[in-house]
C-alpha cells in the first residue's frame, strides 16, 4: 500500500531559494507548490504517492535568482 512521504528542504545559503522539481516519464505528476524560502526558512513537501497514479517519480532542484533587479531574471542551480 502506498503511504505519502514528506521532505524538508532547509535554505542555509543567505539568498532567497525557490524549490523546483521534474517528474520521470513514467506517468508521475507535476507538484503542484513548492515553497520559496527566503534564508533561515525551511518548507516542507508532500510527495503524492497514494494519489493517481499511485507513486512519484522525480527530482527536486534548488535555485537563486542571480540577477533580480532588473527585467531580466535568470536563476542558476544553488544545489
Amino acid at each position: 500500500m502506498a503511504v505519502d512521504h514528506t521532505v524538508t528542504f532547509a535554505n542555509d545559503t543567505g539568498k532567497t531559494v525557490w524549490i523546483g522539481s521534474d517528474v520521470n516519464s513514467d506517468g508521475s505528476r507535476p507538484l503542484a507548490v513548492l515553497p520559496t524560502l527566503e534564508p533561515g526558512q525551511s518548507g516542507t513537501v508532500t510527495i503524492p504517492e497514494t494519489a493517481e497514479p499511485g507513486h512519484w517519480r522525480g527530482t527536486f532542484f534548488a535555485r537563486q535568482c542571480a540577477q533580480c533587479g532588473g527585467f531580466t531574471v535568470t536563476f542558476h542551480s544553488a544545489v
